[in-house]
């Protein structure tokens, strides 16, 4: 799967330390060059020596940009490359804005989060449950505003399943 990632779980992917075991699942995972310049931390540099590919739009993708955003006031600019990266190539987009991922949806563009990372993780054996319960506390107390109804939840399981480890 090609999964094309914003800049809000790139950050919580690394605020989790995760970044490497999630480009190690078996999805090719790319983001528009203008949201990797963009970041600070994590730096454009570790995510592509982590395997991130960066991608320039090319000129119809960058309209169809002002195009969604011409339909979408609330997802911001930047993110809304990633939705016409993810739309024009047939992608999936991995994002944590709301806004964004509603856009997405409205575009039938299919759309994760950051949980869903996490989920793969866990589900396909690259992090152990005790260690996603860790990560997904880092990327919480750092400033991730995820649903704290599926944080919970996912705690509870994680936590659950510490024993089989």
């Amino acid at each position: 799967m090609e999964l094309v990632a914003d800049a809000s779980v790139l950050i919580d992917l690394h605020n989790g330390e995760l970044t490497i075991a999630a480009f190690s699942l078996p999805h090719h995972w790319v983001t528009p060059d203008v949201i990797a310049h963009q970041l600070q931390r994590p730096s454009f540099e570790s995510l592509e020596k982590a395997g991130l590919q960066v991608i320039e739009l090319s000129p119809g993708e960058v309209d169809l940009v002002s195009d969604l955003s011409a339909t979408y006031k609330k997802p911001g600019r930047q993110d809304l490359f990633a939705l016409a990266l993810a739309k024009s190539r047939q992608m999936t987009l991995i994002a944590g804005d709301k806004d964004l991922r509603n856009a997405a949806e409205a575009e039938k563009v299919p759309v994760h989060g950051t949980l869903w990372v996490l989920d793969q993780l866990v589900n396909d054996r690259y992090l152990p449950p005790a260690v996603a319960v860790s990560s997904l506390s880092l990327i919480v107390e750092r400033g991730a505003r995820l649903p704290q109804p599926e944080i919970t939840a996912r705690l509870r399981l994680w936590q659950g399943r510490h024993g089989e480890e």
